[in-house]
């Protein structure tokens, strides 16, 4: 009887490692980041035309953002919290309007939603599909002038879990136009 007990207790302790090994062979890490740009019309901001990110916020725990040092026209962002499927990373950033004019989110657009995957052998495949899908939303449509603000959210899905070393790149492209 103590034998057959022993024998059930390795099988359990041998399934768990086995369990362990299989799982860390199925999953790797993945790496999202990207960009967010101002653009404004050239003769727009010839005459001073002034809509820039004044704040950038990771709201999920364990990514991080800021703000173009040289640019504040840009911002940047990379999502480590992904792990599973249906994962979301969250950012939010505040858009502020300096000029006399009041300022329309004319368009943004999504670029180079790239997703490169990186195999242990070293191998780089891009796939036809991104694993990664981004989402933006706005909390207005125009930024009153002389310090109006405006809130862009930008969520970064996994859509799903990888097997390999995954990287994700994207800018968004935000043109913005006076309304006057």
């Amino acid at each position: 009887m103590k034998n057959r007990k022993t024998i059930i207790v390795g099988f359990i302790l041998v399934a768990c490692m086995i369990m362990g090994v299989g799982y860390a062979v199925l999953t790797d890490s993945l790496e999202v980041g990207g960009t967010a740009e101002i653009k404004k019309d050239a003769a727009e901001d010839a005459f001073d035309f002034d809509v820039r990110f004044t704040n950038a916020t990771a709201v999920t725990p364990g990514n991080t953002t800021s703000i173009n040092a040289d640019n504040d026209d840009k911002v940047s962002f990379t999502a480590s919290s992904l792990a599973e499927k249906d994962d979301v990373a969250t950012f939010e950033y505040e858009v502020t309007n300096s000029s006399d004019l009041i300022a329309k989110i004319a368009s943004t657009d999504i670029d180079a939603n790239v997703t490169t995957l990186t195999a242990d052998d070293g191998t780089v495949t891009t796939p036809s599909e991104s694993i990664f899908e981004v989402t933006y939303s706005w909390n207005t449509e125009t930024i009153a002038a002389n310090g109006g603000t405006a809130i862009l959210t930008v969520h970064v899905k996994l859509k799903e879990t990888p097997t390999v070393y995954a990287k994700g790149t994207f800018t968004l492209t935000i043109s913005v136009i006076s309304e006057e």
